[in-house]
């Protein structure tokens, strides 16, 4: 224990926690585990990582040891007259939102000259050190716009020998965790030639199976051994959608959803209207029946949000291509086209 490993765990927020836009990860030494969660309770059946090297990015001489002595457990060096250091990491990638403020509450033992320093860093080149005395609330906003966050804990050994400890708990306190990372998140904004108009928050899942029904002319047959399943989309809520009825300064906002290539737009997936409301709540479930691994690999997911209208022509909010590659929609193959841009700007 206490080998040098590098390229370990990243953490990634839940669903839950892109919705209400916070982050929490703690880490309990006398369970020797890390949960994610955002209330207070600490229970196994919320234990996200179970090991100390198991949920850490990199760890480098750090081990776990107990002191039945004094009844309590911590984080120290591995070796003798060198520093040595812990590391862990939360990466926002993929999911439209970036870190708007970070707060870390970690707590060190009595040092006796042995010392202790957390290096908080991100993806632009933002980097702040702290000592860690007894204990640190350590809160900064130089951090915006990241989206990776890197916590480093170096630990160095007195004159003497003396071991640091780090994140020090009584083996009967189950329930405390002497590190906390909170953050509050903020939707990534794109370039002034994409105006931002709204977000919308959609959930997505493969159910594989083992076999694919395939059309071919009048013909049915089945492929054997070809990866298929279901994919599964959920439309949860939109926000601060952009108002287009200038009377009201509201939308009367859906969704639709494209599986392409579709050059028949047999597809096509509809939410309901919610009438007179920016930040729409759908909760509503379309699935994609037949859907092979190679379609995800070279088709795409269009998404629409839609302002709805009886007399004229429903208007485009904004939309989105989930998608590396061309798909066929309408008979013909495309990409995003700057004239396709224009009538969809895209929203997160």
């Amino acid at each position: 224990m206490g080998d040098k490993r590098e390229d370990g765990k990243v953490y990634r927020p839940a669903l839950e926690e892109i919705a209400m836009r916070r982050f929490r990860l703690r880490y309990c030494t006398a369970t020797d585990t890390y949960y994610m969660h955002g209330n207070e309770s600490v229970c196994r059946q919320l234990a996200a990582v179970v090991g100390v090297e198991e949920g850490a990015w990199s760890i480098d001489g750090v081990k776990r040891l107990m002191d039945e002595a004094q009844s309590e457990t911590f984080l120290t060096s591995a070796r003798s007259g060198v520093s040595v250091s812990v590391s862990w990491k939360i990466d926002l990638s993929g999911c439209g939102l970036v870190f708007e403020t970070v707060r870390v509450l970690a707590y060190a033992g009595e040092q006796n000259g042995a010392q202790i320093i957390f290096h908080l860093s991100g993806d632009n080149g933002q980097r702040c050190a702290i000592p860690l005395g007894s204990h640190e609330n350590i809160s900064t906003d130089e951090l915006f716009g990241s989206q990776t966050l890197t916590l480093t804990a170096y630990l160095s050994e007195g004159p003497s020998g003396q071991r640091p400890r780090l994140f020090p708990c009584s083996l009967d306190d189950q329930a405390f965790c002497p590190l906390d990372i909170k953050a509050t998140l903020k939707t990534q904004r794109r370039g002034h030639d994409v105006p931002y108009v709204g977000e919308l928050l959609v959930g997505l899942q493969f159910e594989e199976t083992r076999d694919r029904a395939r059309s071919t002319g009048r013909r049915t047959s089945i492929d054997v051994g070809i990866k298929s399943g279901a994919l599964k989309v959920h439309i949860v809520q939109g926000a601060s959608l952009a108002p287009l009825n200038m009377i009201s300064e509201k939308s009367d906002p859906y969704v639709k959803c494209y599986l392409l290539p579709d050059a028949g737009k047999t597809t096509k997936c509809k939410t309901s209207v919610i009438k007179k409301e920016l930040d729409p709540t759908y909760n509503e479930q379309f699935s994609f029946e037949g859907t092979a691994t190679s379609d995800l690999q070279q088709g795409a997911l269009e998404i629409w949000v839609n302002d709805w209208n009886l007399a004229l022509k429903n208007t485009v909010i904004g939309a989105c291509r989930l998608s590396s590659g061309l798909a066929v929609n309408k008979g013909k193959e495309r990409g995003l086209t700057s004239d396709d841009e224009t009538a969809r700007k895209a929203s997160q």
